[in-house]
């Protein structure tokens, strides 16, 4: 995958945005790297809500942790995202419905 515009991420946006997934998420950092389109996501309106969705799910034991590709995951639409993952486990877990999942 391909994202040219990486060349116009600072240094520091670039350290933040691989601290998140490598030390919270698990993610390894040359998997980011090799998918450089995850630098231009919002931290806060789209990574971090959407793993808060995966981690509710795993915890309840909803979905399994080796089961999600968190990169496919990332690049969803809002929409593809509530489907699959909130509306699909709203029975067991009401509260989803709350929780952020902003394609910004």
């Amino acid at each position: 995958m391909r994202f040219p515009n990486c060349v116009t991420v600072s240094d520091k946006k670039i350290m933040y945005t691989m601290d998140y997934p490598v030390n919270n998420i698990g993610l390894q950092a040359r998997d980011i790297v090799a998918r450089p389109v995850v630098l231009g996501l919002s931290m806060e309106k789209r990574i971090k809500p959407r793993n808060q969705v995966i981690s509710l799910l795993i915890s309840e034991r909803l979905v399994k942790k080796e089961d999600i590709n968190y990169f496919t995951m990332l690049k969803m639409k809002s929409f593809e995202l509530m489907d699959k993952f909130v509306l699909k486990h709203q029975n067991e877990m009401p509260q989803l419905i709350q929780t952020p999942t902003s394609n910004r």
